[in-house]
């Protein structure tokens, strides 16, 4: 399955992704309000100014000419990160895809990515309540580090996560 980096002909596609993932993957860990009322033409917004503007990765996920996952990783934004630290941002499927191995394959490209640019180890936040991506992370050697935070976002919603790191 063809991993690649996106392009802002992809925004449409990611867009749709990342409303899709998180209704499906935090319908139970989130208000439902929120996730109901997430706005396709807001969120492609927001992607065409990270695709044309953020200093990150993003890369995407095609299968039969279909994008179907995306993953975003740069510098780590954790203000107790070292210089050799990267992170991975997110990283989304359609959830139909779930499953199927194209997580595996956009992560080794996260990965990769990093590891280019020089970093040594990588880090990324996952929600406390999602077991599912829990899972995942630890299956690709990612670890818990014990390191918890709370942010305020979308009015007023209180995200939990914690921290997992990994060497690469």
């Amino acid at each position: 399955m063809p991993i690649r980096q996106a392009r802002t002909a992809d925004v449409a596609a990611i867009a749709a992704i990342n409303v899709a993932s998180w209704q499906a993957a935090y319908r139970n860990v989130l208000p439902a309000e929120m996730l109901n009322n997430m706005s396709l033409a807001d969120v492609k917004k927001r992607w065409l100014n990270r695709l044309t503007t953020a200093d990150e990765q993003v890369f995407v996920c095609e299968q039969t000419d279909n994008i179907v996952g995306y993953v975003v990783c740069g510098a780590s934004r954790d203000e107790d990160a070292l210089p050799h630290t990267g992170e991975i941002y997110g990283l989304y499927l359609l959830p139909d895809q779930w499953g199927q191995g194209h997580g595996r394959h956009l992560m080794t490209a996260a990965l990769d990515a990093l590891r280019n640019k020089g970093f040594r180890e990588a880090t990324l936040w996952v929600l406390r309540q999602n077991n599912r991506a829990q899972a995942f992370y630890q299956a690709v050697g990612f670890t818990a580090e014990g390191v918890d935070k709370r942010e305020t976002r979308f009015n007023n919603v209180v995200f939990h996560q914690t921290r997992y790191r990994r060497m690469i």
